[in-house]
């Protein structure tokens, strides 16, 4: 290949980069959290609708997504998993 060939290849192989690419969203997913234990009173607050969870689903093993406020009463504790 002669210099000529070579200035003419290589700006098309550039373009043909530019083109090929396409653009890649990357979207963290968003990881739960595990309710490890609980004592006393201990509640969970929708952020987006400010309603609480049933008490049913607000338990040892029960999961927490992002999203939400959790609240302890006195002498209460809840032991999460990140």
């Amino acid at each position: 290949m002669n210099k000529g060939t070579i200035l003419f290849i290589l700006p098309l192989l550039f373009l043909s980069q530019l083109i090929g690419q396409t653009e890649v969203q990357t979207i963290e997913p968003k990881g739960a959290i595990i309710i490890a234990g609980l004592e006393g009173q201990v509640s969970v607050i929708n952020n987006a609708t400010k309603v609480a969870l049933p008490d049913g689903s607000v338990k040892a093993g029960g999961i927490l997504f992002d999203g939400h406020t959790v609240k302890t009463g006195p002498a209460s504790k809840i032991i999460l998993l990140l």
